[in-house]
Formats: structure tokens, C-alpha cells, sequence
């Protein structure tokens, strides 16, 4: 049977060593992993805020195009009413024309 000093002068260096082992093993992947989200967070960081300013940007930009739309729209009104205007007052005027110059034929046939 061995005593208790024994026991202790063999086991207690071994589970020493592997406290040791494990304890530098957890200390490893707290760094690791403190290290790995520093990078990351830095990493994205830039492209967070780049995602952000694209999409109050995409924002304006619809807005714009959408006024652009709208200012379209009336303009397209109003040269369809530009047209429709010009065909009633060519319209018009052949009929004065053609008034004019029926008269100007019966002028022409009471002068003979």
C-alpha cells in the first residue's frame, strides 16, 4: 500500500501538468476568439455603414424618380393637350380657309 506522500509525489504533478494544460488551453481560446470578433467587428464594420448609406441613398433615389416620374406624367398631359389643341386650331383655320376662299370664288363669279 503506498502513503499518502506517494500518492501525492506521483498524482500531483500530473494533474498540475494538466490544470496547466487546460488552463492555457481556455486562455488560447479566449484570446482567440476576443482576437477573431476584434477582426470581424472591424472587418464589417465598413460595410455596415456602407449598407446604411446605400440604403438612404437607394431612399433618395426613388424619391427623385419618383418626382421624375410625376414631372413626366404632367409634362406628357400637357403636350397631349399641346396636340390636341394644335389639331382644333388647324381644324379652325381650314374651315376660315376654305370659308375665305368660297367666298373668294363667288367674288370672282359676281365680278364676270
Amino acid at each position: 500500500m503506498y502513503t499518502a506522500y506517494e500518492v501525492l509525489k506521483f498524482w500531483l504533478p500530473i494533474i498540475s501538468g494538466f490544470t496547466m494544460v487546460i488552463g492555457a488551453y481556455f486562455s488560447v481560446v479566449k484570446k482567440v476568439s476576443a482576437w477573431a470578433d476584434k477582426l470581424l467587428h472591424n472587418h464589417l464594420s465598413h460595410i455596415e455603414s456602407a449598407v446604411a448609406n446605400n440604403a438612404t441613398e437607394a431612399a433618395k433615389t426613388n424619391d427623385f424618380l419618383q418626382a421624375a416620374a410625376c414631372r413626366e406624367s404632367s409634362v406628357a398631359q400637357k403636350v397631349d393637350m399641346v396636340q390636341s389643341t394644335l389639331h382644333d386650331q388647324n381644324r379652325q383655320q381650314a374651315d376660315v380657309w376654305k370659308e375665305v376662299v368660297e367666298a373668294l370664288t363667288l367674288l370672282k363669279e359676281r365680278t364676270r
